[in-house]
């Protein structure tokens, strides 16, 4: 049933940045287990369907043989249908291969010592911030109606990053009320919108907001904010 909804959902061209996943539970991380880290090392952590209820703080933990460190949060946004949280460990990793898990505890019953990411720790220590290497502005937004709901897309263009495996920070005003969150990009691309089933920011149609864009890098390390951004949320055409 699972490999089937997958499929209606590649042929309904759901399968972007913003993946609908209607069943079950997902979860994904950035940077992808071939990059190097840093000492201090950020990264993003995306938990969907049943997981967005846990605590990435209380329920993770960095692991290396018989060493166990502790995670700290630096910040979480609860998106459409999931948890984004920008993750760190609470002291600087030594040197070799690290795995982030869920904590092997008889309170997670299936989820215990289940990994989230794999990577190797270098001795490398960052504090060079990143920068925007482009000028963001709205690409376009879109509207689509699924079987199980609307795709609700808002691009932004100009969010590449001098550092390849950087993130963006994304604070979306409206009504003078401010959403932060981390995101990941696909090269100069930001995706704030969601897809049928899950995704980032669920701005009702007609919503107006502005959006500030600041890079930041695998060691935490931030950089210059980019100017306001006018975005109007899509909605279904009268």
């Amino acid at each position: 049933m699972r490999s089937l909804l997958s499929g209606l959902l590649l042929l309904l061209g759901v399968a972007t940045s913003a993946e609908a996943k209607c069943a079950g539970e997902w979860l994904d991380v950035l940077p992808a287990g071939e990059v190097e880290l840093p000492k201090e090392p950020h990264v993003l952590v995306r938990l969907g369907g049943r997981l967005e209820k846990h605590d990435p703080g209380k329920d993770l933990e960095w692991t290396a043989g018989a060493q166990h460190v502790g995670v700290k949060v630096v910040t979480s946004f609860k998106g459409y249908s999931q948890q984004v949280s920008l993750v760190k460990p609470e002291r600087a990793l030594q040197p070799g291969k690290w795995t982030l898990a869920f904590k092997k505890d008889p309170k997670l019953a299936e989820l215990a010592g289940r990994v989230v990411g794999t990577w190797r720790v270098s001795e490398e220590a960052d504090s060079t911030p990143p920068a925007l290497t482009g000028t963001p502005a709205l690409k376009d937004t879109s509207w689509q109606e699924y079987g199980c709901g609307p795709g609700s897309s808002i691009t932004l263009s100009g969010a590449g990053v001098n550092e390849p495996h950087a993130f963006i920070e994304a604070a979306v005003t409206v009504g003078g009320v401010t959403t932060v969150a981390v995101l990941g990009r696909r090269d100069d691309l930001v995706e704030l919108g969601h897809g049928m089933c899950s995704g980032n920011f669920d701005l009702a149609p007609g919503t107006k907001a502005t959006v500030v864009l600041t890079p930041i890098d695998l060691a935490g390390n931030r950089g210059a904010k980019s100017a306001p951004i006018d975005v109007t949320a899509p909605g279904p055409k009268p």
